[in-house]
């Protein structure tokens, strides 16, 4: 944090008392300080601003990439298959893409992120109880890697939304409907690519 320019140290006081013609001649000098002060910008400072002053975030997306789409895809181990329709080839960004991800600058522990939430329901139309893992994500371009993904648990008409970080699988009985947070992230710059944007897979697997 930027701190304002020192003032000048005062001078010593003088331990006798000033004859009235250098206080004229000083009064005089303070007033010729002052024009020549105000005709330059204020002694070369007129664009610099009092107050705090944090550090420039650094742009993460400096091409304007966008996120085209977030397509959800589910890899069903078990007996039976596809009881997640709306997790499968599915676009999970829904009308908002292509979106042009938000960034966030450090807060002085984590580091500036750039990213997009969205937000999609998933219901088990199978008539078993089945455990659906929390997804993993990939990324279109050059860097596969380059997204993270958090997914927070669940909104349903009885619990509060999105209050839980998943990091193991959920357990949906059969018929059960909720709805999940993602936010796909990255603290590394954007490269830029060729399709104007980029697609992010998320992908689950169920038994």
């Amino acid at each position: 944090m930027a701190s304002p320019p020192p003032t000048p140290r005062s001078p010593a006081r003088r331990t006798r008392r000033p004859s009235a013609l250098l206080i004229v001649g000083f009064a005089c000098a303070v007033a010729i300080l002052v024009e020549v002060g105000a005709i330059t910008g204020c002694f070369g400072l007129a664009g610099w601003h009092w107050g705090s002053q944090g550090p420039t975030a650094p742009d993460l997306n400096p091409y304007g990439e966008r996120i085209l789409a977030i397509t959800g895809n589910t890899t069903y181990f078990g007996p039976i298959h596809g009881y997640f329709p709306s997790l499968d080839d599915t676009n999970l960004c829904g009308p908002k893409c292509p979106e042009l991800p938000r960034q966030w600058p450090s807060d002085g522990i984590l580091p500036a992120e750039v990213g997009v939430f969205f937000y999609y329901n998933v219901t088990n139309t199978a008539n078993i109880l089945v455990n659906l893992s929390q997804p993993v994500v990939s990324t279109s371009g050059p860097v596969s890697t380059l997204f993270f993904l958090e997914t927070f648990c669940c909104y349903t008409t009885t619990d509060p939304p999105y209050v839980e970080l998943i990091d193991s699988a959920i357990p949906a009985s059969p018929g059960l409907e909720f709805g999940l947070e993602g936010y796909a992230y990255t603290t590394e710059p954007l490269p830029t690519v060729v399709s104007g944007g980029y697609t992010l897979y998320v992908n689950f697997t169920s038994n």
